[in-house]
């Protein structure tokens, strides 16, 4: 029923509102829902036998007693102490299904979701009375492991039961607020009891708010009361309604969940190793790298590194609206331009419209894919294989590399292995090293005629022709280069570093920011791009 209806003229006929009239008198009538469930109010201890419909007495109140002392626990944040004494309370009795409840939530924020699943399921069936928390915790456990038809099924089937208590009411709202339902949890809050509940509140505030009542939403959210756990999200909600703005967030909305609240992370780290693939096919992944994103307090963009490797559809609505809008730093629009076209959404043929320093500017991306472990040559034979690799790891983390040391660990790979051709590019920067520029030109000038998809041997020779001012030999080094279909990406981003000195040097500023751009978009945390980015933005 909508809150329309509930203020309607009763059909009684008494001239009254039906919410003021013949809904009292129902809410007077103990309902078998309220009779089965303790967080309604119904004492076990209670006298008046048509309470339990019948039930025994004796058995519902050590049902309920045995429940109470695993909330103590489990309130605590003591799961693993709680977990027996739920299971205890459940042998007593399945009609008191707050203890079956109570336990799938144990498990499932120790990361045991299949078997919470399990739990609410048998309890649901054996329990005489309708179980709508149950319900809304089965769509919650659904929804995380990916079934997402079924956590639908499991909402709708909540949202038809008449809520018994406010704890119910809350958790069917987390349900529909997984799946953005804003006016459902309006109507099915307005239809119950339980409006007043400071969480409750909470939830139809934030509902109001993304359906743009804001008036009912300020009004909702200050009847929080203070202590609530929630709170703090109410307070910065009314801040940015009293001020007519919205939150600044991924897809314009007002979220409802926080962090935590999202997903246990025992459950992420357990999924992952079950079954990566199918992790990141989850739409939970995207509602998790979405709400970092989202994070007022959080100024990394790290996020975005996460987000590029989710799968489901949901993913590309957040990256479209991350390109489109105007949320977070420019480089993230970048990456989530980049995301795109790593999924083939994206003709890199064709520029897109960014927004770029306040401007929206056309960007065009690589077109060559990257991938870390691509390799341009066989492996080296296992007796030069570590040595090799020693050396360079060498040659790129020390401050002062041996560099004679260095270029004799070469000499020996060459004569040894003459088709493996890094060693080649390698002997030819220590020669740059050590001052014999003119021994290391000819070096890359025959990689790169032989080994064109080579690109850290153009992108080292593009920097000798910068320094000599030889600007002519540089474009046409430019022009020659074939891009190849596939590299490294630490070799694109040496060639596009590359291009970029050269463009800036040039005056080419255009090219210079498309160059930079694409170096960030495919690796953001490299050392020199992130110095050009900085500078280039201030």
């Amino acid at each position: 029923m909508s809150q329309k209806q509930m203020y309607a003229p009763c059909p009684c006929g008494s001239g009254k509102k039906y919410r003021f009239c013949c809904h009292q008198k129902k809410r007077a009538q103990p309902t078998l829902r309220q009779k089965a469930a303790f967080w309604a109010g119904a004492s076990p201890k209670s006298k008046n036998d048509d309470l339990y419909g019948g039930m025994d007495n004796k058995v519902f109140a050590k049902a309920y007693e045995t429940c109470q002392r695993g909330l103590v626990f489990m309130n605590r944040g003591d799961y693993d102490r709680a977990i027996p004494i739920f299971r205890k309370a459940m042998s007593v009795s399945q009609d008191v299904h707050t203890s079956a409840n109570n336990l799938a939530v144990c498990l499932f924020v120790t990361g045991r979701i299949d078997e919470a699943c399990d739990v609410q399921r048998e309890s649901i069936e054996a329990s005489t009375f309708e179980n709508p928390f149950g319900w809304g915790n089965l769509a919650v456990f659904e929804y995380i492991r990916g079934n997402e038809e079924e956590a639908k099924r499991c909402v709708d089937t909540a949202v038809g039961m008449e809520s018994p208590s406010a704890d119910a009411s809350i958790k069917v709202c987390e349900a529909l607020a997984r799946f953005e339902r804003h006016q459902d949890i309006l109507n099915y809050i307005d239809a119950g009891d339980f409006g007043d509940d400071s969480v409750v509140c909470f939830y139809t505030g934030v509902a109001a708010a993304n359906c743009g009542d804001f008036k009912r939403a300020k009004r909702d959210l200050k009847q929080m009361k203070p202590g609530c756990f929630k709170i703090e999200m109410a307070r910065r909600y009314l801040r940015f309604l009293n001020e007519e703005s919205s939150p600044h967030t991924v897809m314009g909305n007002w979220p409802y969940l926080q962090h935590h609240e999202i997903c246990p992370g025992d459950h992420i780290r357990g999924a992952i190793i079950r079954d990566e693939d199918a992790w990141k096919n989850c739409r939970i992944l995207v509602d998790l790298c979405e709400d970092l994103l989202n994070d007022p307090t959080d100024d990394s963009e790290k996020p975005m590194t996460f987000f590029s490797r989710a799968r489901h559809p949901a993913a590309v609505d957040r990256f479209w609206a991350i390109v489109k809008g105007n949320f977070g730093p420019d480089s993230l629009r970048i990456q989530a331009l980049q995301a795109l076209q790593e999924r083939g959404l994206v003709d890199p043929q064709v520029p897109v419209k960014v927004l770029i320093d306040g401007e929206r500017r056309e960007v065009e991306l690589a077109v060559t894919r990257t991938h870390s472990d691509f390799r341009f040559t066989s492996r080296l034979p296992r007796k030069w294989e570590s040595r090799y690799e020693e050396t360079v790891r060498q040659m790129n983390q020390q401050d002062e590399p041996d560099w004679e040391s260095a270029a004799t660990t070469y000499l020996k790979v060459i004569e040894a292995v003459p088709d493996f051709f890094p060693a080649r590019y390698n002997y030819a920067i220590t020669l740059l090293n050590r001052g014999r520029k003119e021994q290391a030109e000819p070096i890359l000038l025959e990689l790169v005629e032989q080994h064109p998809e080579y690109l850290f041997a153009p992108s080292t020779l593009l920097q000798i022709y910068c320094d000599a001012e030889r600007m002519d030999e540089a474009d046409d080094l430019i022009q020659a280069i074939s891009m190849p279909e596939e590299t490294h990406p630490l070799a694109l981003v040496a060639w596009l570093l590359a291009q970029y000195r050269f463009f800036t040097n040039v005056g080419r500023d255009e090219d210079a920011d498309r160059c930079l751009q694409q170096a960030y978009a495919i690796m953001p945390d490299h050392p020199r791009v992130k110095a050009f980015w900085e500078k280039r933005r201030h």
